[in-house]
């Protein structure tokens, strides 16, 4: 009977340690993801702004240690939307193409089949071009865009059977844009619902 017991209390640390190891050891993953933007401008002065669609595709890397997760991504983004002043016939249609870099702080919960997440964290946005419409000038509705922009990503998501993943952000820019009329002012706020596939993990 001792026997059995010591043999029990063995087994027992045994398994307790290999998991708690297990634990300690980050998990990565690694994946494609796409989706749809909505952008608009938060305008000051004369300015009023018409959102517009737009579209993103990168990758992701997720680093998971129990509940917690660092999750930085890298994808090419579309950001569009019209920007116009009172009283003024013309509309500016500005195209913004960049690439994005946000590294996010992650919670997740919830079983092996279905997961729930929150995310946070910064974003710097790498101007790849701005196009705006000829007439920008003549709305006096142009923005004087940076090359390099600054933003602040918030969102809630789900994971499905740890492959797939679906998440619904919000991302609020730090950079006011001066306009042409050199009065008014555009800030970048983008809404946006992408999916996510796993491809491998580590």
């Amino acid at each position: 009977m001792k026997n059995v017991l010591y043999l029990l209390t063995i087994s027992l640390a045994m398994a307790t340690s290999a998991f708690a190891q297990k634990q300690l050891l980050p998990r990565v993953n690694f994946g494609v993801k796409g989706g749809v933007n909505l952008t608009n401008y938060s305008t000051t002065g004369t300015l009023t702004d018409e959102s517009r669609l737009g579209l993103q595709a990168g990758v992701y890397s997720r680093i998971s240690l129990g509940a917690l997760h660092l999750q930085p991504e890298l994808y090419y983004t579309q950001k569009d939307a019209k920007v116009m002043q009172t009283n003024n016939p013309y509309v500016n249609t500005v195209k913004l193409r960049s690439i994005d870099l946000p590294v996010l702080l992650g919670y997740s919960w919830g079983g092996d089949y279905v997961a729930w997440h929150v995310q946070t964290g910064p974003l710097v946005s790498f101007g790849v071009s701005n196009k705006e419409s000829d007439n920008a000038y003549q709305t006096q509705a142009g923005l004087l865009i940076a090359d390099q922009n600054y933003s602040w990503l918030a969102g809630l998501g789900v994971d499905v059977n740890n492959r797939l993943s679906f998440d619904a952000r919000y991302e609020y820019g730090f950079k006011k844009f001066q306009a042409t009329d050199f009065r008014s002012t555009a800030r970048l706020n983008v809404f946006s619902i992408a999916v996510a596939y796993r491809l491998f993990s580590l």
